[in-house]
């Protein structure tokens, strides 16, 4: 019954914060923040807007710069931490040398220059960023881990008022899980819950409830635990692997056909302009052509058998036009030509 009660104490701990305004204010701010640092810096309605005139979202990203320059002077002013004796007994010394040793251990186990350094960005983007810290099971017995936890998935009391959080009645994590990895964890639960139930019920028959071997089957029994939730962890991690693949497959398929998009506009405002140019040019041609011909009938001469200046000069542009138009561009020379001789012939003077 107690159980029962701490977990709907949790729930609803957990559920007030996920409907705190100041949260959800907040992720949606963090979550601007990080799309700002990777380059996502248009708003979708304003790159279709510059779709249909033929522009590219052009990101010229300073803000992801900044940061990583900031960022650059944590890596740069990284310390070594260690312990020191207050007193300077040589068995302080001693023990303090001993933990100095112990902790960068840990340290180098944990890869923990590097987790902090993810945290400090995430700090530096979106205000806040997580370190956890516990024991797993590994291949040579427990280990410390430490590692940077995703700041979007951690939940915190929305009542603190302390910049640490020290003041918070909870901190969670939220993570999303498939109905099976579900009912696995569920049937781990009653596993263990069964074994123990079990184990001890023979040990307190037995009158062995406190004695060394009792001590050694718990602890057998934890390890056994730490290894079943290692397994689940790393089908969890593995489905969520997959997750992020998929979305990111999703993402390039977008980028893609959205790129696409714009390299048929770009190809289309280029065709039109190429086309304009090309009516302005035929134009100006047949203007030129038409004062000479009327300078040469003002002096008396007559245009020869292949047609006047201005007949060819206004074939070439209604065949350049046709060419182009049954070609896509490609056909101008040939209509041209067939159009010069059409000209010559239609507005030769006899």
């Amino acid at each position: 019954m107690e159980k029962n009660n701490t977990l709907g104490q949790i729930k609803t701990y957990f559920e007030s914060a996920l409907q705190s305004p100041a949260y959800q204010a907040w992720q949606k701010e963090a979550k601007l923040a990080w799309d700002f640092y990777d380059g996502s810096q248009w708003e979708s309605d304003e790159i279709s807007k510059l779709a249909e005139l033929g522009q590219p979202a052009i990101v010229i990203n300073k803000i992801a710069a900044k940061i990583d320059n900031i960022a650059g002077t944590e890596v740069a002013g990284r310390t070594r931490m260690a312990y020191r004796s207050r007193s300077g007994q040589p068995q302080e010394e001693k023990a303090a040398q001993i933990l100095t040793d112990l902790l960068s251990f840990v340290a180098e186990r944990a890869e923990l220059p590097q987790e902090m350094s993810r945290c400090f960005r995430a700090g530096l983007v979106c205000g806040i960023g997580w370190l956890e810290t516990g024991v797993a099971s590994g291949t040579t017995g427990a280990e410390i881990f430490i590692k940077n936890d995703d700041e979007l998935s951690v939940v915190w009391d929305p009542l603190a008022r302390e910049a640490d959080l020290s003041d918070a009645r909870f901190v969670a994590r939220e993570r999303w899980l498939d109905a099976e990895a579900v009912r696995e964890t569920e049937l781990l639960g009653k596993q263990v819950t069964q074994r123990t139930q079990q184990e001890e019920e023979r040990l307190a028959q037995r009158g062995l409830a406190d004695s060394t071997a009792a001590q050694s089957l718990r602890r057998q029994r934890a390890l056994d635990e730490q290894d079943a939730q290692k397994t689940l962890s790393l089908q969890k991690e593995e489905l969520g692997s997959q997750i992020r693949n998929e979305k990111l497959a999703l993402q390039q398929n977008l980028f893609n056909t959205a790129s696409q998009q714009k390299d048929a506009a770009l190809a289309r405002t280029a065709r039109a302009a190429t086309s304009s140019l090309g009516d302005a040019v035929a134009l100006n041609t047949q203007r030129q052509a038409s004062i000479l011909d009327y300078y040469n009938a003002s002096n008396g001469n007559s245009s020869s058998g292949l047609g006047s200046v201005f007949g060819n000069a206004l074939g070439r542009s209604a065949g350049s036009s046709i060419g182009g138009t049954l070609g896509g561009g490609i056909g101008g020379p040939a209509g041209s030509a067939a159009g010069s001789w059409l000209g010559s012939w239609l507005f030769s003077k006899k």
